[in-house]
C-alpha cells in the first residue's frame, strides 16, 4: 500500500511538472511582441486574439475603432502621422502616433484642408493627443521630420503656434493676437514656421506674415498691407535658399501688391503689380531674387524682381493663341546657380522651342540651344535636362544654365518624360523603341546609363516615393505580366511585386513589411473585379487570397513582417452571408489562424498579450 501511493505521488508530480512546463512555456510564448493581435468586434467591442493558443478575449485597454488610414499628414521620413478628430461639439483635436499608413498612398507632409487631415475613427492606444477642442487648426512636419509644428485658434483674438517633438514633448509656443490665421508651413531649411494672420474679418483687416524658431521660440512679426476676405486672394512662396518669403496680394479694391519679406529684416521690397492675372513664382537659387510669370491675356509674361535692386519687367512673353481659356503657352524658366541669370523657352514655329538665357547684369538675351522638345529642371536648380530633336531622333542632354555646356546622354528614337531623381546624381527617362518602352536610368557622375526594365505599358508616369526615395512603377510585359517595380536613386531594384490578375486604370493599394521583402495587394481587374494577393519581393512568387465573391478591406503585417492579418468582407448583404474573416497569413499565404465573424472592423495593432 505504501508503494502504490508513493508512485501515485510520483506520478503526479511528474504529471503538474509537464503541465508547469507546458504553462511556462505558453506564458513565455504569450510574452513575444507580435503574439496577439488587437481588433474591432461586433461594432461594440474591442478584442485581443492570442495567436498562440487560438483564444481571444475582450479587450479593455481599447477605447475606440481604428482609424482611417487613407487620411493624415506624414512626416518626411514616413515615420509618423499627425491628424485631427472632430468631435460632436465641431471641436478639432490632433493627435500624432507612428504612421499605420502604406506609404505609397502619397498623404502631404502639412495641411491646412481639415479634409485631408480629418480621421473619422478614434485615435488608437498609440496615439498622443497633442492639442484638443479648437476651431481651427494647421499642421506641418519640419524638413528632417523632427517637429511637428502647427497654429490653431485658442479662442477668438488668440492664436497660438506650438512644436513637438513626434514623441510629443511640447518644445516651445508662442501666442499671436488675431482673429483668422493661413499656415504657410516651414521654411525650407527647416529653421522657421511661417503662417499669416488677420486682425479682424470684415470687412477689411491687416495682414501680418510671422516667421517663427521654435528652438529659439523666437517671433518675427511684419505687417503688409489691409487685404480682404477669409482667407484673403494671396500667393505665397519660400525661398529655397533664404528666410525669406515673397507674398502677393489683393487689397480690398484689387491692386496687387508684391512684398519680398526676410525673417530678420521684414519687408524689404514693395512693388506695385499690373492687373494680371495667374501669377507664380520661381526663387532664384541664393533666394535674393524672384521670377514671376504672369498671366495677360493672351500672353504670359516673365518679370524678375531682385530683393535689393532693378525690376525687370517683362524679359519675354510667349502668345496663349486667340482662346484666352487656353493657357498652354507658359513655358517654365531656370535660374543658374548663381542666380545671376535665368533661361527660358521661346517657341519656334516648327513645334520646337530655343532655350534662351536672360542676364541681370546686362539685360541681355542670349540664345543657348535649338530645337528643343522639352525641358526638365534638377532638383538642385542651375540643371535642365533638354531632349532636343537629332534628324529622326531625338537627344537627351545636360545643360548647365550658368556655362551653357551640354553634356549629352543618349539618342533614343523617342524620349517621352525625364524624372530627376532625388539622393544620387541621376535621373531616369522612358524611350520608345520599336513599340517597346524602355525605363533607363543614367549616372550623371559616370555619364552611364543602362536599362531597369523593358516594357510593353506603362500604368502611370516615373514617381520617387517621398519617404523612401524609392523610383516606383507599374507596369505590364509583352507577355501581359503585369509588376511593380521599386528602384533606388542608383538605379538598384529594391523589389519587384508580381500582380496575378490584370489592372485596372486605378493603382492597386499596397500594405507592404517594412523590409519590401512581401505585400499584400488589394487590386481590382478592368472589369472592376476585386481580388486580393500576396506577393513576395523576388518578382515571382504570389498567391492569389481571395476570389472575387470577397474582397479585403484592411491588412496588417507583424512588425518582423513574418504574419498579415487582413479582414475580407462578403460582396452580398444577406444576413447569412454578411460575415466577414479576420485571418493570419504567412508570406506564402498560408493560413495560420481563420476567424470568421458577423463584423470584424478593422486592425488595431500586433501587441504582447499580457
Amino acid at each position: 500500500m505504501p508503494k502504490r501511493i508513493w508512485m501515485s505521488v510520483v506520478l503526479l508530480c511528474a504529471a503538474l511538472s509537464a503541465t508547469l512546463s507546458v504553462t511556462i512555456g505558453v506564458v513565455r510564448a504569450t510574452h513575444n511582441e507580435y503574439a496577439c493581435l488587437q481588433f474591432y468586434y461586433n461594432t461594440r467591442q474591442n478584442w485581443v486574439l492570442d495567436l498562440n493558443s487560438g483564444v481571444y478575449l475582450h479587450d479593455r485597454r481599447l477605447t475606440g475603432s481604428p482609424l482611417d488610414i487613407r487620411r493624415g499628414a506624414v512626416s518626411p521620413d514616413g515615420a509618423y502621422v499627425a491628424y485631427v478628430t472632430q468631435a460632436y461639439t465641431g471641436l478639432y483635436s490632433l493627435y500624432v502616433q507612428p504612421n499605420d499608413a502604406p506609404l505609397n498612398l502619397h498623404m502631404p507632409s502639412f495641411c491646412t484642408d481639415m479634409m485631408t487631415c480629418w480621421r473619422a475613427q478614434p485615435p488608437t492606444v498609440t496615439a498622443r493627443r497633442l492639442q484638443a477642442n479648437t476651431h481651427w487648426i494647421g499642421m506641418g512636419w519640419s524638413p528632417d521630420s523632427a517637429l511637428l509644428g502647427y497654429v490653431w485658434l485658442v479662442r477668438n483674438g488668440t492664436i497660438k503656434a506650438t512644436a513637438h517633438t513626434p514623441a510629443g514633448k511640447l518644445v516651445a509656443e508662442q501666442d499671436v493676437a488675431g482673429e483668422h490665421f493661413i499656415f504657410h508651413g516651414w521654411s525650407p531649411s527647416g529653421r522657421y514656421l511661417l503662417f499669416s494672420t488677420q486682425d479682424r474679418l470684415e470687412p477689411v483687416s491687416q495682414l501680418t506674415l510671422h516667421f517663427w524658431s521654435p528652438y529659439q521660440n523666437a517671433l518675427h512679426s511684419y505687417k503688409l498691407g489691409d487685404v480682404r476676405g477669409r482667407p484673403p486672394q494671396m500667393l505665397f512662396s519660400s525661398a529655397p535658399q533664404a528666410e525669406r518669403a515673397a507674398v502677393i496680394l489683393a487689397d480690398g479694391d484689387g491692386a496687387l501688391t508684391l512684398y519680398l519679406v526676410s525673417a530678420r529684416n521684414g519687408v524689404e521690397r514693395r512693388e506695385s503689380l499690373p492687373p494680371h492675372i495667374d501669377w507664380r513664382a520661381n526663387w532664384s537659387p541664393t533666394g535674393d531674387a524672384l521670377g514671376l510669370y504672369h498671366f495677360d491675356p493672351p500672353y504670359w509674361h516673365f518679370s524678375i524682381y531682385e530683393v535689393s535692386g532693378a525690376v525687370h519687367r517683362s524679359v519675354g512673353g510667349v502668345t496663349t493663341g486667340a482662346s484666352l481659356a487656353k493657357r498652354d503657352g507658359l513655358r517654365e524658366f531656370y535660374w543658374s546657380v548663381d542666380g545671376k541669370s535665368a533661361a527660358f523657352l521661346q517657341p519656334n514655329r516648327d513645334d520646337t522651342s530655343a532655350l534662351v538665357r536672360y542676364r541681370l547684369a546686362d539685360r541681355q538675351i542670349v540664345p543657348i540651344r535649338q530645337a528643343v522638345l522639352s525641358a526638365y529642371e534638377s532638383h538642385t536648380r542651375g540643371r535642365v535636362a533638354l531632349v532636343r530633336r537629332n534628324g529622326a531622333q531625338v537627344t537627351l542632354e545636360i545643360l548647365d544654365v550658368q556655362s551653357g555646356a551640354a553634356q549629352p546622354l543618349a539618342t533614343r528614337q523617342n524620349i517621352r518624360e525625364v524624372l530627376w531623381l532625388r539622393g544620387a546624381d541621376a535621373l531616369s527617362f522612358i524611350a520608345e523603341s520599336g513599340g517597346a518602352l524602355h525605363v533607363e536610368h543614367a549616372d550623371l557622375s559616370r555619364n552611364a546609363v543602362r536599362t531597369l526594365f523593358r516594357a510593353w505599358m506603362l500604368y502611370e508616369s516615373l514617381y520617387q516615393e517621398p519617404a523612401t526615395d524609392f523610383l516606383t512603377m507599374w507596369w505590364r510585359s509583352e507577355h501581359g505580366q503585369v509588376y511593380l517595380d521599386a528602384y533606388t536613386p542608383n538605379g538598384e531594384r529594391a523589389y519587384r511585386y508580381r500582380l496575378l490578375g490584370a489592372r485596372e486604370s486605378r493603382a492597386p493599394i499596397i500594405f507592404s513589411t517594412a523590409d519590401k521583402r512581401a505585400a499584400v495587394i488589394f487590386a481590382a481587374d478592368e472589369t472592376e473585379t476585386r481580388y486580393t494577393q500576396i506577393a513576395l519581393g523576388d518578382g515571382e512568387h504570389a498567391t492569389m487570397i481571395d476570389s472575387p465573391a470577397h474582397y479585403s478591406i484592411t491588412a496588417l503585417w507583424s512588425p518582423d513582417g513574418k504574419r498579415v492579418a487582413l479582414v475580407t468582407s462578403p460582396l452580398s448583404n444577406a444576413p447569412a452571408k454578411a460575415r466577414q474573416r479576420l485571418r493570419v497569413l504567412d508570406s506564402y499565404g498560408n493560413i495560420h489562424y481563420d476567424f470568421r465573424a458577423i463584423t470584424v472592423g478593422l486592425l488595431h495593432a500586433w501587441t504582447r498579450c499580457g
